[in-house]
């Protein structure tokens, strides 16, 4: 359910429980003569008395309705539902609605999957996420984060780390309804996370020509240590036999493994596996970067202090800063300033980002458009760059999910404290032509983070739909951003703007794209 149907649905009950709960009693009236006033009748003033404060009651309880409904448009005598303002990211409250509905593993294809065009739905929401048994991995932000985790602690916050105002860690499930309790607490969110390398390839050492380096210089990496960053060392098993096949040297140092091990691939064993072919006398140095970006940052910031010379990492967090530097990139920078060399993949999404000045298309009330989300209404950005205006944009969804991050330049408070955001955009997809709201992230960010996040599946073949970005609240944004990661293809208005973020387009790092072995000189390239 919904938050704002919840509360509705709360609301209700509590003033049905308000009203019956008022005593009422009737006088005799049968020997009242006719004509007789109602108020000279017995018991009449009393009554007349009561049924006032009644209507008192009633005249209250509505212009609190309405005013927390103002500038809302009323559509029949069903009052539209109040804007949630809280930290709590929505996905968070559906997440905590279905384990409730599922018990663990939560299965998102319990969520409502009646959506125009069929197969369309939003059990893609979870893609990216860690939810591992009754736990999901969270990002939030405070200004005093040392004491907003000791909060965390007392709900069941585990592996927390704070790092600047940023927090992060793994919370039960059932402890997403107290986050709001925990004062200073603001944008509050899943950590959703993409492992942005390649499949693992034999060819790396022939094609980067590093076994022609060690042959002409007689170097191999001794007296060099490298760290690093991905998701899981030895979460499958298989480590003691890669150093027996020597595929590993026997002293690599996990300085933390990825816990809970449930959803570790060990792709940092495979890192590791590449690196020693490249550099056979390097020492290794794993750490996990899968536990939420303020525990990624101090990761970084640990390999540091145990001797790393270099650091790669092929590790994303999807909601991380396009307009700022996070705490990962200031991590980053930290130990570049201090002498390492930082290596990041830049990631496999080309071009599949629209970017551009936020232009103030139509204005649209809060419900004029149905469907399963409730739409809030808002000023539509308009996608055309020339004198026509377009407020939406047709895409087409492959068959399988895609993942949709939004954000605009405006401060995080994750990153910067202070006042955050000071507007709040909301992400839409209609179906075509529009009528109809299939999914939405309407996240409240005013006071804490410029994003928003969709996470769509289609279980069905390719369709079109159109996005849309309202400007709910707030003064018009400058420039906006949106990233997709999938085989979506924009059909109106494309720009193909730059995919590099987050910490991989911090100033110190270096970001390494992506290359087959057989398209490399060594193999005839």
């Amino acid at each position: 359910m919904h938050f704002w149907r919840w509360r509705t649905e709360r609301f209700r009950a509590a003033k049905a429980r308000s009203f019956r709960n008022i005593p009422v009693s009737y006088p005799d009236l049968s020997c009242v003569p006719q004509g007789t006033s109602f108020a000279e009748r017995p018991g009449g003033q009393r009554l007349l008395a009561r049924a006032s404060r009644l209507a008192a009651i009633v005249f209250l309880t509505v212009a609190i309705v309405l005013a927390s409904n103002t500038g809302s448009v009323v559509h029949g005598t069903e009052p539209l539902p109040a804007r949630a303002q809280s930290p709590v990211e929505p996905a968070l409250t559906k997440l905590h609605d279905l384990y409730l509905t599922t018990g663990s593993p939560v299965d998102p294809t319990a969520l409502n999957s009646s959506y125009s065009p069929a197969g369309i739905s939003d059990s893609g929401f979870l893609e990216s996420a860690q939810v591992v048994g009754g736990l999901v991995l969270i990002e939030a932000a405070s200004i005093d984060a040392q004491a907003a985790l000791v909060s965390l602690e007392a709900l069941g916050f585990a592996k927390g780390v704070a790092f600047g105002n940023a927090i992060s860690g793994y919370l039960p499930i059932v402890a997403i309804p107290a986050l709001e309790s925990i004062s200073g607490l603001q944008a509050i969110r899943m950590a959703r996370i993409e492992s942005l390398a390649g499949s693992v390839t034999s060819q790396g050492d022939a094609g980067l020509r590093a076994d022609i380096a060690r042959a002409t210089h007689g170097v191999d990496g001794a007296g060099i240590t490298i760290g690093v960053i991905s998701d899981s060392y030895n979460c499958l098993g298989g480590a003691a036999s890669d150093v027996a096949s020597g595929d590993l040297p026997s002293d690599v140092v996990v300085q933390q493994e990825f816990t809970p091990c449930a959803t570790g691939t060990d792709e940092g064993r495979a890192m590791m596996q590449l690196i020693h072919d490249l550099a056979p006398g390097a020492d290794l140095i794993f750490q996990t970067g899968t536990l939420g970006p303020a525990a990624m940052a101090q990761g970084i910031l640990d390999l540091q202090t145990a001797g790393a010379d270099i650091i790669v990492d092929d590790i994303g967090y999807l909601t991380q800063p396009f307009f700022q530097d996070g705490v990962i990139a200031q991590a980053v920078d930290t130990v570049v300033a201090a002498g390492v060399a930082y290596f990041s993949a830049a990631g496999n999404s080309a071009g599949q980002s629209y970017e551009s000045d936020f232009r103030a298309g139509g204005s649209y009330a809060a419900g004029e458009f149905s469907g399963g989300p409730f739409f809030f209404g808002g000023v539509a950005h308009d996608f055309d760059p020339g004198v026509g205006v377009a407020d939406f944009q047709r895409i087409t969804l492959p068959t399988g999910v895609t993942l949709f991050t939004l954000q605009w330049d405006e401060p995080a408070f994750s990153v910067s404290g202070g006042a955050g955001s000071t507007n709040d955009l909301d992400f839409y997809l209609f179906d075509d032509p529009v009528t109809t709201v299939i999914l939405s992230s309407p996240s409240a960010s005013i006071g804490g983070d410029p994003v928003e996040f969709i996470g769509v599946e289609n279980t069905g073949p390719p369709a079109t739909v159109n996005l849309g970005i309202f400007n709910f609240e707030g003064p018009t944004p400058g420039r906006i951003k949106y990233i997709h990661f999938g085989l979506a293809t924009v059909i109106d208005f494309p720009t193909d703007s730059s995919t590099i973020f987050g910490h991989a387009n911090a100033a110190g790092a270096g970001s390494v794209a992506a290359a087959g072995y057989f398209d490399t000189p060594a193999f005839g390239q």
